[in-house]
């Protein structure tokens, strides 16, 4: 598990219209959810991101800055992004960052540099020929790296994803607080089969639609 700190034919017509209400009303609510997220613009804010493993006894904590501008234009991605990160180790603090900005990404981890751009070679960001915007939706270095899925722009397509997925039951958002500050949660799960085999529970802010918490 992980962690991050919505007369005969008249009254016909009316019945059909309380039947179809409540569903109206989720999707709506779930879609200002949605339009809040994607106008977030800037964002810069500190977070945890814990991790849970059976193998461990201890969970497993970094401590993030991320960091993101959003980027209409750009057809890789659909923000710039820095993201730092540091984890205790027994050997003492490790840190990293990665950073993305029109075609160019950079990531520093284990004392090591590394850097990608599509003007070297596009095929790392999931372009195949010419084709830019086949990596709008793929998984290249700009999509996959580590804790990506937390920044704004990201989180928004995800979760546009998972409202557009038969497999995902989304919840009508729910008013409650997160340390204190009014906001909407919103549960995502996914069935297989009749089984549910993925949980995801989102707290954004109320006001301006910024990711509160995510716990999977």
């Amino acid at each position: 598990t992980s962690e991050l700190l919505f007369m005969k034919g008249k009254a016909r017509l009316l019945m059909v219209l309380a039947a179809l209400s409540p569903l109206c009303l989720q999707a709506r609510g779930i879609a200002d959810v949605l339009e809040k997220l994607k106008s977030v613009g800037t964002f810069d804010t500190e977070a945890t991101f814990t991790v849970t493993l059976p193998s461990r006894e201890d969970d497993v904590t970094y401590r993030l800055r991320v960091a993101q501008t959003p980027t209409p234009a750009d057809t890789l991605a659909p923000c710039s992004y820095l993201i730092r990160w540091e984890l205790d180790t027994p050997s003492g603090p490790a840190q990293g960052w990665t950073s993305y900005f029109q075609g160019n990404l950079y990531s520093y981890r284990d004392h090591r540099l590394r850097e990608y751009h599509t003007s070297w070679d596009p095929a790392p960001f999931g372009v195949t020929g010419r084709n830019e915007a086949a990596a709008s939706t793929g998984n290249g270095v700009q999509r996959t790296a580590q804790f990506t899925s937390l920044l704004p722009s990201f989180l928004a397509e995800e979760l546009s994803a998972m409202v557009a997925d038969t497999l995902y039951t989304v919840s009508d958002p729910k008013e409650t607080t997160c340390d204190g500050i009014p906001a909407l949660k919103v549960d995502a799960i996914m069935t297989v089969g009749g089984e549910t085999v993925q949980e995801k529970n989102y707290w954004f802010d109320s006001k301006t639609g910024a990711p509160l918490r995510i716990d999977t």
